[in-house]
């Protein structure tokens, strides 16, 4: 059985998150990175987007954008828990 969660759940479950409102996490992967407790430093997003198949990140706009909706994804299908390759 799967614990995965839609992507219009997991984002309910981080507005609920204290403090959801002073971050810019719906469109922001270094907010979205900090409202779930991940290190959102470029090293650490470089990583992720390289474990995600995303090459020669470089932190443009795109990337980031795609590397936003990635971890979306991610923590829907783990149910809203930061888990599997974002926990690494």
């Amino acid at each position: 059985m799967s614990d995965a969660i839609s992507q219009e759940e997991m984002e309910a479950r981080i507005a609920a998150m204290p403090d959801s409102d002073k971050f810019n996490w719906r469109t922001s992967i270094v907010d979205l990175m900090k409202m779930v407790g991940l290190d959102p430093s470029f090293a650490n997003r470089k990583e992720l987007a390289g474990e995600l198949g995303m090459e020669g990140y470089s932190g443009t706009a795109e990337e980031n954008i795609n590397l936003h909706h990635a971890v979306l994804n991610l923590l829907a299908a783990e149910g809203g828990k930061v888990g599997g390759m974002l926990k690494d």
